[in-house]
C-alpha cells in the first residue's frame, strides 16, 4: 500500500464497525436485496445533478424550464436504473413517478432561487493529501461535494439529503455530522473556497400504510435548508478524528483483524444489511456471501472537477 485514501463514507463506516467496513469497503459487498429509501435518495440526487448541472451551463430562465426538467429526468432515470438492476426491492411509495413529482414541488418551493442563486459547481470532486501519514503511509481525503452555490454573494457548500424522518429531528442530529465538516474542510483546504459553511438541501417524502388494505396514503412532502457554520476549531478537531480513524483503519489492514461493534447490528430502527454474514457460525474469512453483489464506488471516475 502507498497510500491510504479514505472517503467520509469509509470513515463513518468504519467508526460504525470495522467488521461493517471489512464486507463494505474491502470486499466491496453490497446486498442484492435494495433499500427503497437508498434507491429514492440516490435518484432525487441524480435529479437534482442533472437539474443544477443544466442550470450552470445554460444559466437560469424559469424554475420549471422544460429543458432543465428534461435533464433531470434523464439522469433521474438513468440513476434509478442502475440501482434497481440487479438487486431485488420490496417496493413501496418511494416509486420513481414519487421522486419526480416530489422534485417538481421542490422547484415551486425554492422559485425564489431564480433571483437569488448562481450555481458554481455541481457534484464537485475533491481528492488531495492530507500532509499526514500513518506508519509513513501519505494519507489522502477524497470524495463529491453535492453542490457549490453563491447567494448574495456568499459561497456556501450544499449537500442533498432525502428522508422520511421529521426535518427538525434531522437538522438536530446531524448538526454536527463530521461529513459536512469534512466537506467544509475539503473546500477550504483542497478547493480554496471562501465558504461561509454548508447549507444542507433536506427533502423529506412519506406516507402511511394501512394495516388493513396495505396501500398507501396521506402522501407527506416537505423541504427545509439548515445552514451550518463550522469554526476554525471545529476544523481542526474534525482533522484530529479524522486522523485518529485512519490510524485504526491502518491498524486492522496491517493486522488484518476486523473486530465487530455489536453496538452497530441495529441503528435507524434496522438491523444493519450484514448481519447474515456476522451470524454465520465460522471464520468471517470463510462466509457464504450468496445474495450479495460486489460495487465499488470512487468519485475520481467522475471526471467533474471544476475548482
Amino acid at each position: 500500500m502507498n497510500r491510504i485514501e479514505l472517503d467520509n463514507t469509509k470513515r463513518s463506516t468504519f467508526v460504525a464497525c470495522p467488521r461493517q467496513f471489512y464486507w463494505s469497503q474491502v470486499l466491496h459487498l453490497q446486498p442484492k436485496f435494495g433499500s427503497t429509501a437508498i434507491r429514492y435518495g440516490v435518484a432525487f440526487h441524480a435529479l437534482l445533478e442533472g437539474y443544477y448541472t443544466y442550470i450552470k451551463e445554460n444559466g437560469w430562465n424559469i424554475m420549471l424550464d422544460p429543458d432543465a426538467i428534461m435533464a433531470a429526468h434523464k439522469a433521474g432515470k438513468e440513476s434509478w436504473e442502475e440501482e434497481t438492476e440487479g438487486r431485488e426491492y420490496m417496493e413501496d411509495f418511494r416509486t420513481f413517478d414519487m421522486c419526480v413529482s416530489t422534485f417538481v414541488e421542490y422547484l415551486t418551493k425554492y422559485d425564489y432561487d431564480l433571483e437569488s442563486m448562481e450555481v458554481l459547481a455541481v457534484e464537485e470532486i475533491f481528492y488531495g493529501d492530507f500532509n499526514f501519514e500513518i506508519n509513513g503511509i501519505p494519507l489522502y481525503f477524497m470524495g463529491i461535494i453535492d453542490m457549490v452555490i453563491k447567494r448574495d454573494g456568499l459561497i456556501w457548500i450544499v449537500d442533498h439529503k432525502t428522508t422520511g424522518q421529521p426535518l427538525a429531528k434531522m437538522a438536530n442530529v446531524l448538526h454536527r455530522s463530521p461529513s459536512f465538516i469534512g466537506y467544509e474542510w475539503a473546500a477550504r483546504n483542497f478547493l480554496n473556497l471562501d465558504s461561509q459553511g454548508i447549507t444542507v438541501n433536506y427533502i423529506h417524502t412519506s406516507a402511511y400504510r394501512s394495516r388493513k388494505t396495505g396501500e398507501y396514503t396521506s402522501y407527506k412532502k416537505d423541504f427545509s435548508r439548515y445552514p451550518q457554520v463550522y469554526s476554525d476549531h471545529d476544523l481542526e478537531q474534525w482533522r484530529n478524528s479524522f486522523i485518529y480513524t485512519a490510524y485504526k483503519i491502518e491498524e486492522c489492514l496491517s493486522r488484518d483483524e476486523w473486530p465487530m461493534y455489536f453496538d452497530s447490528c441495529y441503528n435507524y430502527n434496522k438491523s444493519c444489511s450484514y448481519t447474515g454474514l456476522c451470524e454465520q457460525p465460522c471464520n468471517y474469512k470463510e462466509v457464504n456471501t450468496e445474495g450479495f453483489v460486489t460495487r465499488k464506488w470512487d468519485p475520481r471516475n467522475r471526471d467533474k472537477t471544476v475548482f
